[in-house]
């Protein structure tokens, strides 16, 4: 985690009313995990909701005929996760979001609690700032995107050894990462350019985010990536106001 970005957090926080961050990228960027240290070294000034929790129930995916592409940009409930991020602008009470489970394979509701008092909440997910649907309508909820990208290669490498963790076997797994994997992270890569900020994570950083997701826990780095994040330039129609009519309901907590 560099401390860029952690200073870069704290200036949203500092704004008046709550913040939303978001962080985008391909799956097996590393997005998660930066996503993780980075509302691990803000303590409790900040949380975590994924955009994952919004992915629809395989049985709902099987009726729709689009099971076997699941993560694809039609498998998320796109008008509940921007509703979602609404709400968490709002600020008016606590909330709660889903969790999406990778050893059950599906969203646990409810199991992310959002206070009033938190200052920041971080997003993460692939599709953040995509044109279609109700992307837009999330994209406006958040103050700032940031986008991660890793080389492609290595990219593919950690594909493949994601879904053999979950069960897949080597011939699967491949196929997997070099079908719709690859045509959602081309998809991804395309909206790029409407990030705040993005970043080419070099092979040694890019190994350093790379955690297993199984377990899902939050590791804490304590060393500081030397690489710095680009801020892009972009069209005001695209980003928020920074003025803000919310205020905190109750003080901060720490």
């Amino acid at each position: 985690m560099t401390d860029e970005l952690i200073a870069r957090a704290r200036e949203l926080i500092a704004r008046p009313g709550r913040a939303l961050l978001g962080v985008a990228g391909a799956p097996a960027s590393g997005k998660s995990t930066l996503a993780e240290r980075l509302v691990a070294a803000l303590g409790d000034d900040a949380v975590l909701v994924p955009m994952d929790g919004f992915h629809l129930d395989d049985a709902v995916l099987r009726r729709h005929g689009s099971w076997e592409r699941k993560g694809a940009i039609d498998t998320f409930d796109d008008a509940g996760f921007a509703d979602l991020l609404h709400r968490l602008r709002a600020a008016e009470g606590t909330v709660y979001a889903p969790r999406f489970d990778r050893g059950l394979e599906a969203s646990i509701g409810g199991a992310i609690e959002v206070g009033p008092e938190v200052p920041l909440v971080v997003t993460e997910g692939n599709y953040l700032l995509a044109e279609s649907g109700a992307w837009p309508r999330a994209r406006a909820a958040l103050d700032e995107v940031w986008f991660l990208r890793i080389d492609p290669v290595l990219r593919r490498e950690r594909l493949i050894a994601r879904h053999m963790r979950f069960g897949r076997g080597p011939e699967e797994a491949r196929a997997r990462a070099d079908g719709t994997d690859e045509v959602n992270a081309r998809l991804i890569e395309a909206t790029a350019a409407r990030a705040e900020r993005r970043r080419f994570a070099s092979s040694k950083l890019a190994n350093r985010l790379a955690v297993p997701r199984t377990s899902r826990r939050i590791r804490r780095s304590s060393q500081a990536s030397t690489a710095s994040w680009a801020p892009m330039r972009v069209s005001r129609a695209l980003i928020p106001s920074p003025s803000r009519t919310t205020t905190r309901s109750t003080p901060r907590t720490s």
